[in-house]
């Protein structure tokens, strides 16, 4: 611990503590490389830290804001360039020369607010230059019991890591945290925000007053917006030459930096939400507006238009809002994102959507997906009304049509009642072409095609005579969007029905080539997720998980976004399977909320019920579990009804209930009546317990024989699969577990003996027997277990 301050800072000297991970580094640095290169935005401390470390270095420091390079430096081991960011672009050749011409044995130490020059790269690739960044500036656990012991503060292990998370770890925010907790100020929400502004008002300070006002106007401008490009900040400015103040930005503030064609923010957890308040609180009205209309406006050019209504709605600009539906529906009838964007569909009047096809089609479409069947029949008959008074000459006319054909194939309540009939026809519409159908999506971003858009399952028991009949017309009207198809949809057939289909393999793999080259990232989810499933059910978790995450990086990469929540629930379910942690991350942090039911979130809806079911939530479990069977029974999908089945029989066997055998009843016979074994084998260790003690003589015994021999064998796999983690729970007395209870509702000591009607040294022991067995020594961190274990 020691005293230094902050350069350009106006507060008081501050204690500042340098984590291990910059001492670390450094020493490695001044030892391995010829530079290190640091490079953090202002309020990291790094001239601070890095002048300490050194101190007892033969170092030279030298600020470029303040002084030019020297020509030479004499026999210094350590030169520390500061402000590294202020040398001027005729200085880069007189560096490298000195850089050159340096003895071996010195070392050169920049700090910048700026992102690594591009001349230096050079040195990066050939090893002679560590790059450092705010990781190592961040101040770690040590270092913030440290600072808060210096403010006289004594925090625990859980309000350090609130501290830490607050801020971040940068030292400025922690010192003015620190400051205003040891004021008096409770750790609430309204002192963290006093720290934000006063973090804001910092950088103010140190960042943004330098900047001449146009730069300082068109960053509190794009704060608006998660990123940015030069054709957004063209539209704010007016200004062509704006790619050059944009470079200018990154290359010596530090303050934006740029990934590929699009610019972010350097630092979003201060700066962005500190420029925001000072647009809405410090411009007129009408300028606010004119921002979000250009917003709005830019990502329509993108065709983002999730994003482009959301600024016009805060521009409320309802011409704006109409055109962007109206360019949505048409662009993209069948991957048009309607629910998403359902609150601005309802807000249109019936006037206004009946004069526009596309409109129509995307309200039919709505309606289904929200559980209104009638509403969408009727916008489905609106449609073939609208097409029956267009003049068949007119040039729209083949293409509204084709609307009609895409709401036949697609509507999710019509099921898939004749449809194997329907498809051929709509194929032969296209040969002749009478209609122009758009492009559709049957996956609905889910990891299968048997229970994608629609439910497949009628056609399972007949899945290679239907391969043979109708793959070539249906993968002709589906266009990218049935791109091997097939192949995929017959292998999941198959592999559901228990079959072993290892010897498709090799088909599949090359499958993958020919839908990067020409299909669709949905369907490479669905032959991802599938060859996935094909890997766990041979017990290889470490393929499985490999190959996943492999397609979510390129899912990302390639911008598809739209699939990650799902990929994200089948990384949860193969951590389930191996004991994984992921599985607890996604549970606490990106499972959905139920709290409006959405048909198209159900197989994150029943990733999350495992959970539920493996941290003994069983209440939760069976509430949405209770709301799927009411979907699945009106929506037709029988694969999905005998999953949540299934899961409704284990919930109920945990809890005890004999009603678990009715239930698991219906799932078998609505299992052997579509030949389903994949979907019972794959809760391997959850599920044997029930068919060790269901009678089962009135199941056919080859289709009991394959669950059962299937379920031992993933049994086998993974054992721990959806076992409830060991708490202390067991270990727990009645009345422990009661003063835990009373302890998460606040009550004191002297609250609990006259509950419990117990003397104080007793209530004062199991107090202490409690947190000794929950591994606690706060009553803070025992209602935090209690909120763990689902006491409260």
């Amino acid at each position: 611990m020691f005293l230094v301050s902050q350069r350009g800072d106006d507060m008081p000297r501050q204690p500042i503590a340098i984590p291990y991970a910059l001492r670390d580094a450094l020493q490695s640095g001044l030892t391995h490389y010829k530079i290190m290169f640091l490079s953090a935005p202002t309020g990291w401390g790094k001239t601070a830290a890095v002048s300490k470390l050194l101190e007892k270095q033969n170092a030279v420091c030298l600020s470029l804001r303040k002084k030019p390079l020297p020509s030479y430096f004499s026999k210094e081991r350590v030169i520390l360039l500061d402000d590294f960011q202020e040398l001027p672009p005729h200085a880069e050749q007189q560096f490298r020369e000195l850089l050159r011409k340096s003895p071996r044995g010195q070392r050169f130490v920049l700090l910048s607010r700026g992102p690594l020059p591009g001349y230096l790269t050079l040195y990066e690739a050939t090893g002679a230059l560590l790059q450092l960044d705010c990781g190592h500036l961040a101040l770690d656990m040590e270092c913030l019991a440290q600072l808060a012991q210096d403010q006289d503060l004594t925090f625990s292990s859980d309000e350090l890591r609130r501290l830490r998370d607050e801020t971040g770890g940068c030292p400025v925010a922690v010192n003015l945290l620190l400051q205003l907790l040891s004021a008096g100020q409770p750790f609430h929400k309204a002192t963290i925000d006093t720290m934000g502004r006063k973090m804001g008002a910092y950088i103010n300070e140190t960042a943004l007053r330098p900047l001449d006002s146009k730069a300082r106007k068109l960053l509190t401008e794009l704060s608006l917006f998660e990123s940015f490009d030069q054709t957004l900040a063209e539209m704010l400015t007016g200004d062509a030459s704006v790619p050059a103040l944009l470079e200018s930005l990154e290359r010596s503030g530090g303050l934006i930096r740029r990934e590929g064609d699009v610019w972010r923010f350097t630092d979003q957890r201060f700066l962005l939400p500190y420029l925001r308040q000072k647009l809405l609180t410090g411009y007129p009205e009408e300028h606010i507006r004119s921002v979000h209309l250009a917003g709005g406006r830019w990502y329509a050019l993108k065709q983002d238009f999730h994003n482009a209504l959301h600024h016009y709605q805060q521009a409320d600009s309802r011409e704006d809002i109409i055109s962007a539906l109206a360019q949505n529906a048409r662009l993209h009838p069948g991957t048009g994102a309607y629910y998403e964007m359902r609150d601005y569909y309802n807000r249109l009047t019936e006037e206004e959507i009946r004069g526009n096809p596309d409109m129509i089609c995307a309200m039919s479409m709505l309606r289904s997906m929200t559980f209104e069947p009638e509403e969408s029949e009727k916008w489905y008959e609106i449609l073939k009304e609208y097409i029956r008074h267009m003049d068949r000459g007119d040039s729209d006319y083949r293409r509204v049509c084709g609307l009609q054909s895409y709401l036949e194939i697609g509507l999710p309540h019509r099921g898939t009642e004749g449809l194997a009939k329907k498809l051929p026809a709509v194929a032969k519409l296209l040969i002749s072409k009478t209609v122009a159908l758009p492009e559709m999506s049957v996956t609905s971003n889910l990891p299968s095609l048997l229970r994608g858009g629609k439910d497949f399952s009628e056609w399972v028991p007949k899945d290679k005579s239907l391969y043979n009949s109708i793959r070539i017309p249906v993968e002709m009207v589906l266009g990218r969007y049935g791109v091997g198809l097939g192949d995929i949809a017959l292998t999941e057939s198959l592999l559901e029905k228990g079959e072993d289909v290892s010897g498709r393999f090799l088909s599949l793999t090359a499958l993958q080539e020919e839908l990067r080259a020409r299909g669709t990232p949905e369907m490479e989810f669905v032959l991802a997720a599938l060859l996935v499933r094909t890997l766990l059910t041979a017990g290889n978790t470490g393929k499985a998980r490999d190959l996943l995450l492999q397609f979510r990086a390129e899912a990302v990469e390639r911008g598809a976004t739209r699939l990650l929540p799902n990929i994200d629930a089948m990384r949860c379910r193969l951590s389930l399977l191996d004991g994984g942690t992921f599985a607890s991350v996604w549970f606490s942090e990106l499972a959905p909320n139920e709290a409006v039911f959405y048909g198209m979130e159900r197989y994150r809806y029943l990733t999350k019920v495992r959970c539920c079911i493996k941290h003994r939530q069983y209440h939760a479990a069976l509430l949405l579990l209770g709301r799927m069977l009411d979907y699945t029974r009106r929506y037709a999908r029988p694969l999905d009804m005998l999953e949540t089945l299934i899961l409704i029989s284990i919930c109920r066997y945990r809890m005890e209930s004999d009603d678990w055998r009715e239930h698991f009843a219906s799932a078998l016979e609505l299992g052997w009546k579509y030949g389903y074994v994949a979907v019972f084998t794959r809760e391997g260790a959850a599920l044997l317990p029930l068919l060790e003690r269901f009678d089962h003589r009135a199941v056919k015994p080859d289709y009991w024989e394959k669950i059962l021999s299937g379920t031992v064998v993933q049994a086998g796999y993974y054992g721990q699969y959806l076992r409830p983690p060991d708490t202390p729970l067991t270990r727990l007395t009645q009345t422990e577990t009661l003063i835990l209870r009373l302890i998460s509702q606040d009550k004191s000591n002297e609250e609990i003996c006259a509950l419990l009607d117990i003397k104080m040294p007793t209530a004062k022991t199991h107090v202490r027997n409690l947190f000794k067995k929950l591994k606690v020594s706060s009553r803070a961190e025992a209602q935090k277990a209690a909120r763990r274990l689902g006491l409260v």
